[in-house]
């Protein structure tokens, strides 16, 4: 049995189930539900569109219990990689049933009332954005395939405060996992830019606060923090492993990720307030 497997699952299929409940008894909100485009705007979207996802995680939480139950504890890795693009998949399939629903719903309105919510289209200019991280991303994934091989076959993969390792594995299941969740935030990234790209009636400025260019810009320094933390990651395992010693502090990490949940609201205000006085 998966017991991080099990609870992750549960954790999925209560979060539907509230979800299912809360939502149609609730305005559309920034704060809790299935928060894009017209879900915000309409309130027969909301509504359905809620209760859609709700039902994707019950499911899907449901089958990842079960299936925790049925794999051994060794099959971590492939039970979380498993279980990441079960999300993304359920949550992209929710995006393009509330975009369809919404253009049906809007097509009911009067001419006046649907002419609230035009959609914002892309920025052409912000293709830079995923052509720079794409580069970015394949030097990474690139220094880690060829460097992993100059480590023993054993290494330390996780270190306590203070620098001393508390957990080891094999070099190429360092690989596996990191190149795989490396792999994911990419293709993650890709995805919500091209849903942006071809599907802007997704996202909107009456509710969302920021046009569909800043929430790619946003989406893109989301990713680019991603890569910078990864790689620090990397150069942390890859340099004590390799020279015995750390040539970054580990607490570097620690600080990266207290930045970064600094940074990113800061990031929000500013586009927010460019898109009110814009």
């Amino acid at each position: 049995m998966i017991i991080w497997g099990f609870l992750l699952s549960v954790f999925i299929a209560l979060m539907g189930v509230i979800a299912y409940i809360v939502t149609p008894r609730i305005k559309p909100n920034p704060w809790f539900g299935f928060r894009v485009g017209y879900t915000l705007v309409d309130r027969e979207v909301w509504v359905k569109g809620n209760k859609f996802i709700s039902k994707l995680f019950i499911i899907d939480g449901l089958v990842f219990a079960i299936l925790s139950f049925l794999l051994p504890e060794e099959s971590l890795l492939s039970f979380l990689i498993l279980f990441e693009i079960s999300v993304i998949a359920c949550t992209i399939a929710a995006i393009l049933y509330v975009d369809n629903l919404a253009e049906k719903v809007t097509g009911r309105k009067p001419s006046e009332e649907s002419s609230k919510i035009t959609p914002i289209r892309l920025d052409p200019r912000t293709i830079k954005y995923p052509i720079v991280l794409s580069i970015f991303y394949l030097v990474l994934l690139s220094t880690v395939l060829y460097t992993v091989n100059l480590l023993p076959d054993t290494i330390a993969v996780h270190f306590n405060i203070w620098g001393v390792p508390d957990r080891y594995d094999s070099r190429l299941e360092f690989a596996k996992l990191f190149v795989t969740v490396f792999s994911l935030d990419y293709a993650f990234y890709m995805v919500f830019y091209f849903l942006a790209k071809y599907k802007p009636l997704i996202f909107y400025r009456p509710k969302l606060g920021f046009s569909t260019t800043e929430f790619i810009k946003l989406l893109s320094l989301i990713f680019g923090l991603i890569i910078i933390i990864m790689g620090v990651i990397y150069a942390i395992v890859f340099t004590y492993n390799f020279y015995g010693y750390h040539i970054i502090p580990v607490y570097c990490i620690f600080f990266l990720i207290i930045g970064t949940i600094i940074i990113i609201p800061i990031f929000i205000d500013k586009m927010r307030k460019r898109c009110e006085y814009g």
